[in-house]
């Protein structure tokens, strides 16, 4: 069996000070995935961030407005700069990524990306 490996920008690299969600993604063709989180600046009292993997079965496609779950956290909020990741257990149709800012005055600059294997 052939696979082959996506890399799926999901966060821009910018200054985040404030909590937010990616868009959402179609994922459900992956059978492994990884995200992916670069840090490269904090400042402000105590800046972290904590991503979060969602998914959903519907992901706002109809008459709902989607209907989304943590499926996999980071253990602790990212404190440092650097590249971090998390593997993913498994898949629903959709995923996004939630991420809470923290700290007093926080300036968080981050990227994130989505690694997925899929076989074909």
């Amino acid at each position: 069996m052939s696979s082959r490996a996506d890399s799926i920008p999901i966060v821009s690299q910018a200054t985040y000070t404030s909590s937010g969600t990616s868009g959402h993604y179609a994922v459900g063709e992956y059978r492994a995935g990884t995200i992916y989180v670069y840090i490269r600046g904090l400042s402000g009292t105590g800046p972290r961030v904590l991503p979060r993997w969602q998914i959903s079965p519907n992901a706002g496609h109809g008459a709902t407005s989607g209907y989304w779950m943590t499926q996999k956290s980071y253990a602790t909020s990212i404190a440092a700069t650097g590249l971090s990741m998390i593997t993913l257990p498994g898949f629903a149709r959709w995923g996004r990524l939630n991420y809470t800012v923290r700290g007093t005055g926080p300036n968080v600059n981050f990227s994130a990306w989505f690694v997925g294997q899929a076989s074909y």
